[in-house]
């Protein structure tokens, strides 16, 4: 695959170091461990910023990045390690990557609008004439239809506010029903919650509501259930999860087949939505 070229401008060393001390500060909140043994030549910080580096300058695989950070970044990174460790020390601080996302959906959902937008996305893990020999996520991955049609993969389940910022996500086999993770997604979020006709439930608006949540949905082609003007004009603002999607899934590829492993798979995933969410509250 090939990757997009990049053009480094004086600011991109600013923001390199940047993007660190914001990465740096989150991870500091976490409590320290004795380290033994032989020390890795990257710190977990460095390498979470190297992994989010790559998504802002464009690179859909961790080769050419690679390439990249050892050809511009020595200075800054002088321990470079082979690119085999790099990539297990990538994958191995993904669970620290993670923290960082917590952190940051926790903040905006502290700060977040009352009007707010959830959604389904399917990921693909393999083509579909590639089904029958797709092993990495063999044990995870299932069938399910959207409107473009069949996939073999996973799904993203999200919540977002009305000004793009992610306050909850899941990632489900391809199979799980929409509606299955909402009451979770939505646990310590207030407010108007918009989505399409596939979350229709008499049973779970009814428990949302419950709950002090307003769950407000599409209608299905087959209900004699009629909108107000209100309503479709709450649905019509629902496209804005979709160009979240389309970020996620076209600018920084998070559908993709390249990982090798479950491990890199998932890794993948967290830092692709790490990204998003980290470049939003920085501006890049």
């Amino acid at each position: 695959m090939t990757s997009a070229p990049i053009v480094y401008q004086e600011n991109e060393q600013d923001k390199l170091l940047v993007l660190f001390l914001f990465v740096d500060m989150i991870l500091s909140l976490l409590p320290t461990k004795t380290h033994t043994g032989r020390h890795a030549d990257l710190t977990d910080t460095e390498l979470v910023t190297l992994a989010l580096w790559r998504f802002h300058s464009g690179f859909h695989d961790w080769k050419h990045a690679y390439l990249c950070f050892l050809t511009h970044h020595r200075g800054e990174f002088p321990r470079f390690p082979s690119y085999k460790n790099f990539v297990m020390g990538i994958n191995r601080v993904a669970v620290k990557a993670l923290f960082v996302l917590g952190a940051l959906m926790y903040v905006a959902r502290k700060d977040n609008t009352l009007l707010k937008f959830i959604d389904a996305s399917a990921l693909p893990v393999c083509k579909n004439s590639r089904i029958s020999t797709h092993r990495v996520m063999k044990q995870f991955a299932s069938r399910d239809k959207t409107h473009q049609g069949w996939y073999y993969g996973m799904k993203l389940h999200a919540v977002i506010d009305s000004i793009g910022n992610l306050l909850s996500v899941r990632i489900t086999t391809a199979s799980v029903d929409d509606r299955k993770p909402v009451v979770s997604m939505l646990r310590g979020l207030f407010g108007q919650f918009v989505a399409d006709g596939r979350y229709v439930s008499y049973p779970l608006k009814k428990l949302l509501f419950t709950l002090g949540k307003d769950f407000v949905t599409g209608v299905r082609n087959n209900m004699q259930q009629l909108m107000t003007n209100a309503q479709h004009q709450l649905l019509k603002r629902r496209q804005w999860i979709e160009i979240v999607y389309s970020q996620l899934k076209d600018r920084l590829k998070m559908a993709i087949s390249l990982p090798r492993s479950v491990t890199g798979m998932l890794a993948h995933y967290i830092y692709t939505l790490l990204a998003y969410q980290t470049f939003k509250v920085l501006s890049f």
